[in-house]
């Protein structure tokens, strides 16, 4: 990657994205941009532009995902590769679920262009949406504070505080503001497809001012590490039998939100979806009878077993299952730990590199030893 300085005009870091963005678009380097961008009433949407005009509302540093992008470029290119390149705003969480989807043929990355930016966690959608209302929300000052972690007395989600990824693998380009003066330039990496346009227009980074945030960069991952320590040490303690479990899950109500916003859940029936799961009504007697009690809806604990089963491999910690959750149940944390120990035992990151076949899809004879 080579990286360039682009300047932050008087207007601001989004005005001067714009204008970066609309020579992608004017000069033929991409057909569509797809970003995050303002809707009105403090709402974020994920937005597909193919006119310059239509970059004044995209604001993708703001610290909210209403879903991992990744199944909307899955829907966009599941079936075939798009006709012209597009260029799409993620955040690391969301490039590698998609070097996963493309993995199980649920995406084709041919003439996807991954706009990769940093990214120091989000909000929960309320929480975001709440302080736009109030008109306390400025982005400089979110950009500004967001190394603490919490900003206006909003904590940053929970998978955000653990996760150990600030820049966005597998970016063609890539935007950074972490630990340069946001307020006056962004710093663009770029790919050697794309060198020699950028180059055209924007001056080559200075080695200092690599090197000051790539400092920064380790400091903020060793803090989420020790965070992620933590909060793994006390979930075990809450759920580390299957007393402790079945509490953390209880609030269940199996609205399947959880399953519709995992990136990685792309079965076209699901199994709990199915006449399996369509008990009659003997069997909840049944059920009740043996122990004279029964919590409802049944088969709860199985439902986020099967879940673990399927995607723990997979999961990348985006989190989208927690704040999807109308019972605010720890399932990043849940997912993330059961994930991370499986990822361990196979040696399998997820996300890391298209090459690196997935561990359902191989075959050893002894593949779980050392354990």
């Amino acid at each position: 990657m080579k990286n360039y300085i682009l300047p932050v005009d008087e207007k601001g870091i989004n005005h001067s994205l714009a204008s970066f963005l609309g020579r992608m678009l004017t000069e033929g380097i991409v057909g569509m941009i797809m970003a995050p961008a303002d809707a009105g009433s403090g709402k974020s949407v994920i937005m597909s532009m193919i006119k310059p005009e239509g970059l004044k509302w995209i604001n993708p540093f703001a610290p909210v995902t209403m879903a991992n992008s990744a199944r909307l470029v899955s829907d966009l290119t599941a079936r075939e590769a798009p006709g012209e390149k597009i260029g799409v705003f993620m955040r690391s969480c969301e490039t590698r679920a998609l070097i996963e989807l493309a993995k199980h043929n649920q995406a084709n990355l041919d003439n996807i262009v991954i706009i990769g930016m940093d990214c120091m966690g989000t909000l929960e959608p309320a929480d975001y949406s709440q302080l736009r209302e109030s008109g306390e929300f400025k982005a400089g000052d979110w950009m500004a504070a967001s190394t603490a972690g919490e900003y206006k007395g909003k904590n940053i989600r929970r998978a955000c505080s653990v996760c150990g990824h600030v820049e966005a693998e597998h970016s063609a380009i890539h935007l950074g503001w972490v630990g340069i003066d946001h307020s006056k330039n962004v710093l663009v990496s770029v790919s050697e497809e794309y060198s020699d346009w950028v180059s055209s227009f924007l001056e080559a980074a200075g080695q200092p001012v690599v090197e000051g945030r790539m400092k920064l960069l380790e400091e903020i991952v060793s803090r989420r590490d020790e965070n992620k320590i933590k909060l793994y040490e006390e979930m075990a303690e809450r759920a580390g039998s299957l007393e402790g479990l079945l509490k953390e899950l209880s609030g269940c109500i199996r609205c399947y939100n959880c399953r519709q916003v995992c990136p990685l859940c792309f079965c076209r029936e699901c199994v709990f979806s199915s006449d399996m799961f369509r008990h009659e009504p003997d069997y909840f007697q049944e059920r009740a009878g043996r122990r004279g009690i029964m919590a409802m809806p049944a088969d709860k604990l199985l439902f986020h077993l099967t879940r673990i089963n399927h995607m723990a491999l997979g999961c990348v910690g985006c989190g989208q299952c927690e704040s999807a959750c109308p019972g605010k149940i720890p399932l990043g944390i849940i997912f993330k730990m059961a994930g991370e120990k499986l990822q361990g035992i196979f040696d399998y990151l997820p996300g890391r590199s298209l090459e690196e076949e997935t561990p359902l899809s191989t075959y050893r004879e002894v593949e779980l030893e050392p354990r």
